[in-house]
Parts: C-alpha cells; sequence; structure tokens
C-alpha cells in the first residue's frame, strides 16, 4: 500500500502589553490558526472562513505539542534551559493561563 505524507501547520499568535517600569508584560490576547496540507480535504478541518471544525482539535493539540517538544529540547541540547525546570514552568504557566482564560471567539491573523 503506497504511503502519503501530509502536513499540519498549528499557528499561535499572542498579543502581549508591556508597562514601562514593569517587570513582565501582560497577555491580551492569543490567535490562532491551523494550516492543512494542499493533499488533504481542507474542509474537514477547516468551515468556509477558515475556522477550525471538530476534527481539527487533534490536529491542532498535536502541531502544538510537538512544536513545544522540540522547544523544549533544543533548550537543554543548547544548555540554555535545563528540560525539567522549562516544564516546570509550562506547567505554571499552563495554570495561571487557565485560571486568566477569557471567552473564546474569532481572532485576527495578519499571515
Amino acid at each position: 500500500m503506497p504511503k502519503q505524507q501530509f502536513h499540519f501547520a498549528a499557528i499561535s499568535k499572542i498579543i502581549l502589553e508591556h508597562e514601562e517600569g514593569t517587570p513582565t508584560s501582560i497577555l491580551k490576547s492569543t490567535d490562532l490558526r491551523l494550516e492543512v496540507s494542499g493533499n488533504l480535504d481542507r474542509s474537514v478541518y477547516l468551515d468556509g472562513r477558515g475556522m477550525p471544525r471538530r476534527d481539527a482539535l487533534k490536529p491542532i493539540t498535536q502541531a502544538l505539542l510537538s512544536g513545544l517538544t522540540l522547544n523544549i529540547a533544543m533548550g537543554h541540547e543548547k544548555g540554555w534551559w535545563k528540560d525539567h525546570e522549562h516544564i516546570q514552568y509550562i506547567i505554571e504557566q499552563l495554570q495561571r493561563q487557565f485560571v486568566a482564560q477569557k471567552e473564546t471567539g474569532e481572532g485576527m491573523m495578519e499571515y
């Protein structure tokens, strides 16, 4: 049986606000986009406006997790951040962001 390769790209864009003199920035919004391989039926994953359908949830999650895992490994390999410290930071940020998460809606992606 012949093999078929295909891809998904999940792009997450964050908008931050920083006030001079403060130690950190504030997350104002997050936009998410899924790009679907040209050899797949795009309408299975995205509606007519390019918004995700139910079948887009797993590819989005897998693409974001794979990118996050690669980012952790790269940082550790280059000596920039120990992997266990990086993972702890991720867990803390997940907890913080779930508490602060606002309603979902349609975002704007310029690219």
